[in-house]
């Protein structure tokens, strides 16, 4: 235990050098849509993208709260690059639920293989005498021009006619990308949409959507950490949140900034300062809700227990919560900064656009998250699509 808070001051001192280069880029970023090759060699250099790679492949076996911690650090200034780093970090974990033969596969030249994901169940999946055959189209695959390996969702139709969600791990060789990524935020994550057409996999190439809802992966054989066992969301959703804090933390630092030498009436200023004040403590319930579902999360596995349903439901409640707050502080320093917040040189009109981005991510949806949560609170079976 000792040891991980070391490694983990480490990697979170190392996030916190390298957010300023990452901020000195982010208008680039921006405008080539999608993270330069430097941004990215940084990561891989640094140790980073491996935190949560088995240790026996090289990785730091770290878990969902560390990330969290290392992304708050590194997002600060370029939420495209923050939004990127979390998840190239977590799919890594992803992989990590796969058998050996598929882990082998991605890290036998080493722990910083680069990942791209979309677990939607977008694509079609085909059994075969020695497989699968995969077919589809799956939008929003981040940071895919830097990555060798790609994480699809897909249905496969069994037997009886019901449908079994997988996710499939695909050689980007054998796909084809497409530059669709024109957007209004998030413009420098690079989400292209990606093809595959009768893509043959083995079936070590396979895992089960529900086997990964219930952390019962094959990779918890093989990868003895807790975190192997960890359910799919009780701990992704904090990856899509963290970044989203990250980018709102670091607006609000501006603003503050700017409030120390803005010259204004004594009403003008007491009203933008209780502004302020508000902002900076939803941050922080914000912070404090991820922080402590995450710890709980990691006490229940290290206990060597199962997650129950109602802390996945919280923690996908949470989530959601804190991307709602964080655009509610977003809009309201946008006011606060009056019309000069919306000149493409000022960087606050950026931080507000990604936030927004970020925040579309089909598992933060506000509504059905909370519904969720309230299911499983009065005792109802949840419902599939928000499971």
């Amino acid at each position: 235990m000792v040891e991980a808070e070391g490694q983990l001051k480490e990697l979170i001192g190392i996030a916190r050098a390298m957010a300023p280069r990452f901020g000195a880029r982010a208008a680039q970023t921006e405008s080539a849509r999608r993270m330069p090759a430097e941004s990215i060699r940084e990561m891989v250099d640094s140790g980073l993208v491996k935190m949560m790679v088995p240790a026996r492949y090289g990785g730091h076996e770290l878990g969902y709260d560390a990330l969290f911690d290392v992304t708050l650090e590194l997002g600060r200034q370029c939420a495209s690059s923050a939004w990127c780093f979390g998840f190239l970090v977590c799919h890594g974990w992803m992989v990590g639920l796969f058998p050996d033969e598929a882990q082998r596969e991605v890290w036998r030249d080493g722990p910083n293989a680069l990942i791209a994901n979309q677990t939607t169940p977008l694509g079609k999946l085909r059994r075969t005498d020695d497989g699968f055959v995969l077919d589809g189209s799956w939008p929003f695959v981040s940071g895919i021009d830097h990555c060798d390996w790609v994480g699809l969702g897909a249905i496969e139709t069994a037997a009886d006619g019901s449908p079994v969600g997988s996710l499939c791990l695909v050689h980007k060789n054998d796909l084809v990308v497409e530059d669709t990524w024109l957007t209004a935020g998030l413009c420098g994550s690079g989400s292209n949409t990606v093809h595959a057409k009768n893509v043959r996999l083995e079936p070590h190439r396979v895992i089960l959507r529900k086997d990964m809802l219930e952390g019962r992966c094959p990779g918890a054989l093989v990868n003895a950490a807790p975190v192997y066992r960890l359910p799919l969301l009780a701990g992704f959703e904090t990856a899509l949140a963290a970044p989203i804090l990250a980018t709102t933390q670091g607006a609000l630092e501006l603003c503050e900034e700017r409030a120390r030498t803005r010259k204004a009436s004594d009403g003008q200023l007491a009203i933008q300062h209780a502004q302020l004040g508000q902002c900076a403590v939803e941050l922080d319930a914000a912070r404090t809700l991820l922080r402590r579902d995450l710890a709980e999360g990691m006490a229940i596995l290290g206990a060597g227990n199962e997650v129950s349903l109602e802390h996945r439901a919280r923690v996908r409640r949470d989530s959601a919560f804190a991307a709602r707050l964080c655009n509610n502080i977003m809009d309201r320093l946008m006011s606060l900064s009056g019309g000069s917040s919306i000149y493409d040189s000022n960087p606050l009109q950026r931080a507000w656009r990604d936030v927004r981005a970020m925040s579309g991510h089909i598992v933060l949806g506000f509504d059905a998250s909370m519904e969720h949560a309230g299911r499983i609170a009065v005792g109802l079976k949840p419902n599939v699509e928000s499971y």
